[in-house]
């Protein structure tokens, strides 16, 4: 009885760890799995009610969200330490990839996240032979991004 009783467990303790090993949470193909999985086990109206499926998976906003908020920290604390090497170009890209996750964040959310088009400045020409213009963020457009998403429950 008591062998029976070990091969069971060994047995269900190494099909959980092939599982665990071979899953995939970010894949459409592991996020289809789970919904054929999750579908037997409830009325057809009832799992269509819980699993819309326009609605963005939780775990996919919750990793993004933890994803803004770890980029967050990172610029922070280069904005703090300015006695390292590299710092303007250790911030800048910070902050390219600050924009990208925002710009899937709203996305995720349904929002617009197109880039805005700045008005045409003809006072802005660059004077031939001169250097090309600094990077430049648009903060109102990022300001405006992360009041969306915070109005929609997101925070980071």
């Amino acid at each position: 009885m008591l062998s029976i009783s070990i091969l069971v467990s060994v047995v269900v303790c190494f099909w959980w760890a092939v599982d665990l090993v071979t899953r995939d949470w970010s894949s459409r193909r592991s996020t289809r799995l789970r919904a054929g999985i999750s579908r037997p086990f409830l009325p057809r109206s009832m799992h269509q009610r819980l699993f819309a499926p326009g609605d963005p998976d939780p775990f996919v906003a919750l990793r993004l969200q933890l994803r803004l908020a770890a980029i967050t920290r990172e610029i922070q604390s280069l904005e703090r330490g300015a006695h390292e090497i590299a710092v303007a170009h250790h911030l800048r890209a910070s902050q390219y990839a600050y924009d990208a996750l925002l710009s899937e964040a709203c996305r995720l959310a349904g929002l617009d996240a197109a880039e805005p088009v700045p008005p045409p400045n003809d006072d802005a020409r660059p004077q031939p032979g001169a250097l090309p213009a600094p990077w430049s963020v648009d903060e109102e457009h990022r300001m405006h991004q992360e009041l969306e998403l915070g109005a929609r429950g997101w925070s980071w």
